[in-house]
């Protein structure tokens, strides 16, 4: 193959009815490793890009504003940020659906007549598997274009076009190039259509265009990558066997395992093996994943995968903030050393590890982290002081004291401490008082009724639309419903939250920003009131982390949100749900997004365990 690297090709300038003028445009480089990829693909023809974010990119940006797109939920990060930090701003429309269920995906797509299904699988870095031909099947019914990012399976053991894909992405950075020298990306399509030659355009226009020296070090890739996959394979196959009944892990997260849930579909679409990627689960949590990772010798500490070297990383470290990932899960890329090696170096790094390795680092701090169970010190001379037990953590028969009682405990970012209880008829007083203080007339107005309505309501002609409202949350307490929960700062309520049921708030079913995102059970959390000679100590982040501990307790395990995200500080309505940021720190993660300042975010809770 030829390196040119010539910007210009000045024979071509003149030249009528095509021909090769400029290399960012074109270049003789790349026909022989787009070619090659393409034969590979059984696809009509594949492109080069700078990169595999840059390919997936221009997959999406063929889409028009106002298209909705489905995502899978786990995916790469990096490009499930640029969806929901880019694309969404830009005016698309988000729907992440369940990797592992086709029955989600195809809910979604008849509810949402998506333009484009995105699928990833196997997906990084919990390694689901989502059936290619269903989901190319449930495509071709609502009419959108199926793509699929094939790079953990790569085109020897997954061929999604001959599936029904449309497109296939590979981040040929990883196992195509597999000598860890090379950034680029590629598409491959079905057909040379419309479509295609716009995502070609995009490349062109936006400089995502591989250099020719990269293409022929990718090409150079290409030439071992049947000895590579199949070596990795290999070994991965038999370190997972090896391990899927070690006492210091909790889940060997690999489709070549029986026990995987979808071991049956990755057999059926992954020819020759099931890959290189496996990620291990620590039981010892994150701190023994961080151990563990430590403790390694022959893999190498890295962000990358699908390379000649076996690599390792705790994923949710590399994510940071935000992440999906679980903390105690490590991803191992697995390379083409000796299997006698890599095991007895996985086998050594997990010998170091207790059995139940107790998770410091921040839990250390209990209120920076919301998964710390709080319980009373009776040892102390102050029956109220709060302090973290990390020790019930894990404990399996042990009950927190907020369990039992009414009261549970928040903790503000700037270290405000609340008393917070439910509202119940007799605390109902101190509600009214709390909104009837100056500041509060959007609160004393609404009574949190407006999202438990779905459409107009009659007020009587005797009342105010705030005396209705009132009426109606009293009539609420007053059957017992627990509509939220009351902060008290030395024994004077300073704040409010409303939580509960999603089922409870019938106006969420028609918001286009708060609908529901899937039929699970879960407990919305609506809004935040805080007394105006309060605010901007932390109250409302006590007040949600009261709310967690609360629901917790009662046995949710899912709680929603819908704050808002707005670059700057703002004082419009939508903040009475709360910032962005506040649930970022107490661990919600984002799952879609309609508008571009309103996330949907959620977190999964931990249940209580009683004991009688």
């Amino acid at each position: 193959m030829t390196i040119d690297k010539s910007r210009l090709h000045p024979e071509t300038l003149a030249a009528q009815g095509g021909g090769r003028i400029y290399s960012r445009a074109d270049n003789p480089g790349y026909d022989q490793a787009e070619a090659l990829i393409a034969s590979l693909e059984g696809a009509a023809a594949a492109m080069l890009f700078a990169s595999g974010q840059a390919a997936a990119a221009a997959v999406f940006q063929t889409l028009a504003p106002g298209a909705c797109a489905l995502a899978p939920q786990n995916m790469y990060w990096a490009l499930r940020k640029w969806l929901l930090e880019v694309a969404v701003p830009w005016g698309l429309a988000i729907e992440f659906y369940d990797n592992a269920s086709t029955d989600d995906l195809a809910k979604k797509a008849h509810a949402r007549l998506p333009r484009l299904i995105w699928i990833e699988t196997p997906a990084n870095p919990t390694w689901e598997i989502t059936d290619i031909a269903a989901a190319s099947a449930i495509g071709r019914e609502v009419g959108a274009t199926v793509a699929v990012d094939s790079t953990a399976a790569t085109p020897l053991l997954t061929r999604p076009i001959e599936l029904g894909a449309h497109i296939v992405m590979h981040s040929a950075t990883k196992y195509l190039n597999g000598h860890s020298d090379v950034i680029a990306g590629v598409l491959a399509t079905a057909q040379d259509d419309p479509r295609w030659q716009r995502m070609r355009y995009l490349r062109g226009a936006g400089g995502a265009v591989l250099g020719p020296l990269e293409a022929w070090l990718l090409l150079r890739g290409m030439r071992t990558l049947p000895l590579r996959v199949a070596a990795s394979c290999r070994n991965a196959h038999a370190i997972a066997l090896r391990l899927q009944r070690h006492p210091k892990l909790s889940h060997v997260l690999y489709p070549g395992l029986p026990t995987h849930p979808a071991h049956r579909v990755a057999a059926r679409q992954m020819r020759g093996g099931f890959g290189g990627m496996m990620s291990l689960r620590l039981a010892g949590g994150e701190a023994a994943a961080k151990t563990f990772t430590a403790n390694l010798r022959v893999f190498k500490r890295a962000t990358s995968l699908g390379s000649v070297e076996s690599l390792a990383e705790h994923r949710a470290s590399v994510e940071g903030l935000g992440t999906l990932c679980p903390a105690d899960l490590v991803r191992l890329s697995i390379g083409i050393e000796h299997f006698d090696d890599l095991i007895e170096d996985v086998e050594q790094a997990l010998k170091e590890i207790p059995v139940r390795q107790r998770q410091r680092s921040l839990r250390q701090a209990g209120h920076n982290r919301p998964e710390a169970v709080w319980h009373r010190r009776r040892d102390g001379p102050d029956a109220r002081n709060l302090q973290p037990d990390v020790r019930r953590l894990h404990a399996r028969k042990r009950v927190s004291a907020q369990t039992e009682g009414s009261e549970v405990n928040g903790i503000g970012w700037r270290g405000v401490k609340l008393r917070i209880e439910p509202l119940t008829a007799d605390r109902w007083d101190d509600l009214v008082e709390l909104f009837e203080r100056p500041g509060a007339s959007i609160a004393r107005g609404c009574y949190c009724m407006y999202y438990r309505r779905s459409g107009k309501h009659d007020v009587p002609a005797e009342m105010t639309y705030s005396e209705a409202n009132k009426r109606a949350l009293k009539s609420l307490v007053d059957r017992g419903v627990v509509p939220g929960l009351i902060g008290y700062e030395n024994g004077r309520p300073i704040g409010w939250v409303s939580l509960g049921p999603r089922e409870d708030y019938a106006k969420l079913k028609r918001s286009p920003v708060m609908k529901p995102v899937d039929e699970q059970p879960v407990w919305s959390i609506i809004c935040f009131f805080v007394d105006a000679k309060a605010r901007h100590r932390g109250v409302a982040e006590a007040l949600l982390k009261g709310a967690l501990t609360w629901a917790r307790a009662r046995g949710v395990t899912l709680v929603e949100a819908y704050p808002c995200d707005k670059p700057k500080k703002s004082v419009d309505d939508s903040m009475w749900f709360g910032a962005k940021p506040m649930f970022d720190r107490v661990g919600f993660v984002e799952v879609a997004r309609r508008t571009p300042t309103r996330p949907v975010m959620r977190k999964r809770l931990r249940a209580v365990r009683r004991v009688t």
